[in-house]
């Protein structure tokens, strides 16, 4: 049998036109061999497709206040057409990274986020988005390393180019040690979406998990050309200046006056502001993120908030309690800085081997 088709990538791009030399190839086996046994789905009208890209739109800008916004979007395009599986995918998404933008529980969001992406899946099985959403879920509230691999890999098999299962993924391998190769994912999925500022941001915050500072310094600020708002290339790039001896430009990175005042924000400007010295600024800092007389903070980053002060009982106390509320941000445990001041404590390496982080 005889195949032909037409590939248009760069001589850089090779290892995007092996993934879809490989995809045509197989789809086009599959269609010969065995035809589809149903018909596939109409495409959505305008007005359900209009609302899934602004909901898109808004959720890549990844701020409390727009991830609420994709939600509605999201919702709006369901409303149109209910049988839009994506639009399903989509607010299966916005419900996972929700609770890193706002003081409301993992067991809140997660099931929700279970739900629609299932549901995504039950519509359209061969759909890559649902598949991606499930494994951020694995990850961050299910805590099943395996799993979340093996979403990722079948997200990336049912479509290779989407950028957010890359994203993803490199992310995943990264925080597991698995640096050479979330590398190479993390330029795969640049490729795919150069103009997502999440991309860059995110794997700044690898390399600096991975003590490379000067490069995590590099992408953050590669984020920020592409949007000078993007609070966590603000964090990571504060952060790594910290070790490249710059605390006055990291201070300013996590000032009040550049990013939002978010529980990921605090954690990262008391961890800044304790490695520079200003101490009584750290230590309130952690008070506004512990409570100070409103909501009790996100569990994983008070856990952090002590962890960067060196209080190892109070850390250690937040960490279980993130265990015990299903909370997000364990998988990063294995090489997250902010809790290096704990690392070596009977109590962080009984954890991490609970975890299976060991």
């Amino acid at each position: 049998m005889l195949y032909s088709g037409v590939f248009d990538k760069k001589t850089t791009e090779l290892f995007l036109l092996e993934d879809e030399i490989s995809t045509e190839l197989a789809g086009s086996l599959i269609w010969k061999l065995a035809p589809p046994k149903v018909a596939p789905r109409k495409p959505p009208g305008p007005a359900p497709y209009a609302a899934y890209l602004k909901g898109r739109y808004f959720w890549n800008r990844r701020t409390r206040s727009s991830i609420h916004q994709a939600i509605d979007y999201f919702k709006e395009a369901i409303a149109a057409d209910p049988e839009y599986a994506l639009a399903y995918a989509g607010l299966a998404d916005a419900y996972l990274l929700l609770p890193a933008y706002e003081r409301i529980p993992n067991t809140e969001m997660m099931p929700m986020a279970r739900a629609a992406a299932e549901r995504a899946i039950r519509m359209d099985r061969d759909l890559a988005e649902p598949h991606a959403s499930l494994g951020l879920l694995a990850e961050n509230y299910d805590y099943d390393w395996a799993t979340a691999e093996r979403e990722f890999l079948t997200a990336l098999r049912l479509n290779p180019t989407y950028p957010s299962a890359r994203h993803w993924y490199a992310e995943y391998i990264g925080t597991m040690g698995r640096v050479r190769e979330s590398e190479t994912e993390f330029e795969r999925a640049r490729s795919l979406d150069p103009l997502s500022a999440a991309i860059p941001a995110d794997e700044a915050k690898i390399f600096w998990f991975n003590r490379q500072y000067g490069k995590a310094a590099a992408l953050a600020r590669e984020s920020l050309a592409l949007d000078p708002t993007f609070t966590l290339a603000h964090l990571i790039l504060g952060a790594s200046l910290v070790d490249l001896g710059n605390c006055s430009g990291a201070v300013a990175e996590v000032g009040s006056g550049i990013v939002d005042n978010s529980d990921t924000t605090l954690t990262v400007r008391t961890f800044v502001n304790w490695r520079c010295g200003f101490h009584a600024e750290a230590m309130s800092t952690l008070a506004r993120l512990v409570g100070e007389g409103r909501a009790e903070g996100t569990p994983f980053m008070v856990a952090a908030g002590y962890a960067a002060v060196g209080d190892s009982d109070r850390a250690q106390q937040w960490l279980e309690r993130t265990v015990t509320e299903r909370g997000f941000g364990l998988s990063t445990l294995r090489c997250n800085p902010e809790f290096d001041s704990i690392r070596s404590g009977a109590r962080f390496r009984q954890l991490l081997a609970s975890l299976r982080l060991n």
